[in-house]
């Protein structure tokens, strides 16, 4: 193909923990892209990692938009398991999403090398994407037995203050510390590489997200990890889910994409696709309850959690159905937030989108019936009771 007529990966640069993607990209693409440079900064040094492996995370961010408008995408040197893996990947995003026109009987990704990659004999290591939100702690347990690198990624590098992300990095090694874990800590700009408005525009009906969360999230994360994985011996990594299959919505982040996603020798997992979001607080809880320690989980912002809005207020509620104090768990709960709660619901301030009434319905489906025992905050039992018997239709977009 015309060069100019595909989106060329022209220099990568790297300098012992960064690497830089320069780029260019047709002219019709010129509304899409915000810019032609991918950085990215390790937590470790990957200045001997082939080049074959350095152009995943490349791919993995502009591949999905090129698969929708049916856009080569040409690297020097490509790992050989990653290009075979990767049609799957496209048939997934395809089969999830109909409308979106990802069904080319290429996968658009052209090069000139592909390499076997290997990692020296080692013993088995593992790792997984940590937030310090429910799902990636869950995961965690989940597969503690491992001791598992925890791998944190802020993709909004140049567009978020350094302070918060240092905040993250303090809260997520304390967590590893005290669990005796390694803690990576990636940052790239990826996350504003594609202008979303215009994407949006030209999928609104083939989608119900962000085009970041439909399209580019898990291959996304994952992707980027690559130079990583082989850096440190990585054989697995995990992303932990969102939903569950009873979600029958797509997302961007799914055991069909996920699991279709490799390079090396390194194997990437969607976890916990058969825990419900209150099965993941009943693992989470239990550990923590019979450690006898208390544990921040993050749903809000980087100062701490709100305890003012509706994600916070899930994870409270959630917290509350297992007969446990949220306090314990990075809240606070002042006596009278459960009838602000039920305010906020009835007074319609809080309105439930699709995934919101996934969430509490699954919350309200496991509210036991006896509420007797249980270290419940003034005003929780009243509360569930309410929710318990509460119409979540009444709440719903």
């Amino acid at each position: 193909m015309n060069k100019n007529q595909c989106i060329e990966l022209e220099q990568i640069s790297v300098s012992g923990d960064s690497v830089v993607y320069d780029f260019s990209y047709p002219e019709e693409l010129s509304n899409i892209f915000n810019y032609s440079k991918i950085e990215i900064e390790y937590s470790t040094d990957i200045s001997d990692i082939d080049e074959s492996l350095l152009s995943i995370p490349f791919i993995g961010n502009v591949v999905p938009m090129a698969w929708g408008y049916n856009i080569e995408v040409n690297v020097p040197s490509i790992d050989r398991r990653f290009a075979n893996d990767i049609t799957a990947v496209k048939d997934a995003l395809d089969s999830l999403y109909s409308k979106a026109c990802f069904d080319s009987n290429q996968n658009l990704i052209h090069s000139d090398s592909v390499v076997d990659n290997h990692m020296p004999e080692g013993e088995f290591k593992s790792a997984q994407l940590f937030t310090g939100g429910l799902d990636s702690v869950s995961t965690y347990l989940r597969h503690r037995h491992e001791s598992p690198a925890l791998i944190t990624i802020d993709a909004s590098k140049g567009q978020r203050n350094d302070s918060e992300f240092a905040k993250t990095q303090s809260r997520i090694r304390e967590f590893g510390e005290e669990e005796g874990l390694k803690c990576e800590f990636i940052r790239t700009n990826t996350y504003y590489l594609l202008n979303h408005s215009e994407l949006e525009n030209a999928y609104e009906d083939a989608a119900y997200y962000t085009w970041w969360e439909n399209f580019q999230l898990g291959l996304s994360y994952l992707s980027t990890c690559a130079p990583l994985a082989m850096s440190e011996g990585y054989n697995i990594i995990r992303i932990a889910s969102t939903f569950t299959e009873e979600y029958n919505h797509p997302y961007g982040s799914h055991p069909a994409i996920d699991n279709n996603i490799c390079f090396g020798e390194t194997q990437c997992l969607h976890d916990s696709f058969d825990l419900s979001r209150q099965q993941k607080w009943r693992i989470t809880t239990d550990y923590f309850e019979h450690k006898d320690k208390t544990l921040f989980v993050q749903s809000c912002t980087e100062e701490g959690n709100c305890c003012n809005c509706l994600q916070c207020a899930r994870n409270i509620v959630g917290i509350s159905v297992e007969g446990l104090d949220p306090d314990d768990y990075g809240y606070e709960v002042s006596g009278g937030w459960f009838d602000d709660c039920k305010l906020k619901f009835k007074s319609n301030e809080w309105r439930l989108n699709r995934i919101e009434h996934f969430f509490w319905k699954d919350i309200q489906n496991s509210i036991p019936e006896n509420l007797d025992k249980g270290n419940y905050k003034s005003g929780a039992v009243d509360f569930l009771e309410w929710l318990r018997a509460a119409d979540l239709n009444q709440y719903t977009e």
